[in-house]
């Protein structure tokens, strides 16, 4: 069973089914009409009339307890009750009683039209009223030519409330729908930022570990070889080791600390431009000969280009390392009008550089495009592989 307002099944209203919401009050209903006719108050019983007949309570009863299914079955309720005191006029003159009056009169209508499934309906419902309750009017004897008038006016005023209360509901509908799809989008919003924050950590993640890695690893290969021949040498690239591992390690807590809590530990400023000739340092200590040069009059980067940047340079150092096989390699900066040219060449095994499965051109691509920037990577024009981004300048 379907009930109005798209809600399936009894529902419930303040702890009680909700078809006793409406069993009680057409009982109540019921019951105050006969109570009514029988006492005769409001002109019930015509003077000189004979007491109440038993067709007089049943058709008080009809045409109040209906109201029972108005939730249920609302236009057939509401039409319904109108019918039977119609047909009722045809056969006996109904009593004058107040109660009975609102319920064909007043809920009738009013229960059709709110109750129909469409606009059009409702229009058809309250057409259908009037003609109804002009009839009746029509076939009292009691009243001239101008109560089919009246009651016609009766309910197409009635229908007018019912049409604005459909409104009211329909524009509390919308205003519900909107409030959910609204939080439906604040929620998907909230997704996504959380999805692109993981990317970013695992980015991060990604520069710090491959390059970290890959600088110890190489280095502890020549502290292995250089142990027995130059016990110094394999000393100073185990001091090496520990300064990269260290820093690696550093940026990996601080990470995960502003991942899982915001706070803890002290947080280290972010990368820049400056901290550079370090990073070129870490890599030539693996043995890698790498010129770091700059060219042009430094611009204004914001702080997520500038960090951009030199996770580029480190990203492409970390491929050369690990994949090109090179012998020397050249990081130049060149300050354009509109933005930082940064150029990664080497001299290596030039299509393998970035191959082994991972994520570092692709993350590199991201990470410049979502500052505004380009990247392009492939062989270089004298062999080897070439890195080169271009990271707008703030305006």
């Amino acid at each position: 069973m379907r009930w109005p307002g798209g809600s399936a099944g009894t529902g419930h209203r303040h702890g009680l089914p909700r078809v006793w919401t409406d069993v009680g009050p057409a009982a109540l209903l019921g019951a105050a009409a006969v109570t009514e006719l029988l006492s005769g108050v409001s002109g019930a019983r015509d003077p000189g009339q004979p007491a109440v007949t038993p067709a007089q309570v049943l058709l008080a009863l009809a045409v109040t307890l209906p109201f029972a299914a108005r939730t249920a079955a609302p236009v057939a309720v509401g039409l319904g009750v109108q019918a039977v005191l119609t047909l009722a006029t045809l056969v006996l003159v109904p009593a004058e009683v107040f109660l009975v009056a609102i319920a064909v009169f007043v809920l009738g209508p009013y229960t059709a039209a709110v109750g129909a499934r469409t606009w059009r309906g409702s229009l058809a419902c309250g057409l259908a009223s009037a003609l109804l309750l002009a009839t009746q009017g029509a076939l009292d004897d009691r009243y001239g030519a101008g109560a089919a008038l009246a009651n016609a006016t009766y309910a197409l005023l009635v229908w007018g409330v019912a049409a604005l209360v459909r409104r009211y509901r329909e524009a509390a509908d919308a205003a519900r729908q909107l409030a959910d799809a609204a939080h439906r989008l604040a929620d998907a919003r909230a997704e996504l930022a959380v999805e692109a924050e993981r990317r970013r950590v695992a980015r991060d993640l990604h520069d710090v570990v491959a390059h970290g890695l890959s600088v110890v690893v190489l280095r502890a290969r020549g502290a292995v070889h250089d142990l027995d021949a130059d016990p110094a040498s394999a000393g100073a690239a185990l001091r090496d080791i520990d300064a990269v591992a260290s820093r690696a390690l550093q940026d990996m807590r601080r990470l995960l600390t502003v991942t899982t809590s915001g706070a803890g530990l002290p947080l280290a400023p972010q990368p820049t431009l400056a901290d550079l000739p370090e990073l070129v340092g870490d890599v030539r200590a693996t043995g890698l000969d790498v010129r770091l040069t700059t060219a042009g009059t430094a611009r204004t980067l914001t702080p997520g280009a500038e960090l951009v940047a030199y996770r580029v340079v480190q990203e492409s150092l970390t491929n050369v390392v690990r994949h090109a096989a090179a012998r020397h390699t050249e990081v130049r900066l060149e300050w354009a009008a509109d933005a930082l040219v940064i150029e990664v060449a080497d001299d290596g095994c030039g299509g393998t550089a970035g191959a082994g499965g991972g994520r570092g051109l692709d993350g590199m691509q991201e990470r410049v495009g979502l500052v505004g920037g380009r990247v392009h990577c492939g062989p270089g024009a004298d062999g080897g592989f070439r890195v080169r981004a271009e990271v707008p300048v703030a305006a």
